[in-house]
């Protein structure tokens, strides 16, 4: 896939979701990028790392360089409970800036927006 580009996944249950995104993020991992997974209800930081534990050598390596990250979803994309993009942006623009001067080829995310209220959407 060409630089920037987004793509959806729908997935029925947690095992579809893990074999979706441990491979991407591995790959991630392979070519020089910083990989970051923002992890929402049902999945949680345990079952995430077990996930990744089992198909990511050196993994406590890439945790340790902070090239690979499992972080909350909620946590990154809220401030007091409500959505707040221009932290998220900000945010985002930091992990790519830290990632080039890191010499990443590039920043490689799985996130997941299911726990958005309905209202919110649109401004996502």
């Amino acid at each position: 896939m060409p630089w920037g580009q987004h793509v959806s996944l729908f997935y029925e249950t947690k095992d579809d979701l893990f074999e979706i995104v441990v491979p991407y993020l591995k790959a991630g991992l392979e070519s020089n990028e910083s990989c970051v997974w923002m992890i929402s209800e049902p999945i949680t930081r345990k079952a995430a790392m077990a996930a990744l534990l089992h198909a990511v050598p050196d993994l406590s390596r890439y945790l340790a360089e902070r090239r690979l990250e499992v972080q909350s979803a909620r946590r990154w994309y809220r401030t007091e409970g409500r959505l707040d993009l221009q932290k998220v942006a900000t945010a985002w623009d930091a992990k790519l800036a830290a990632a080039s001067a890191h010499g990443y080829e590039g920043v490689q995310v799985a996130a997941s927006a299911g726990r958005l209220k309905a209202r919110e959407w649109i401004d996502f």
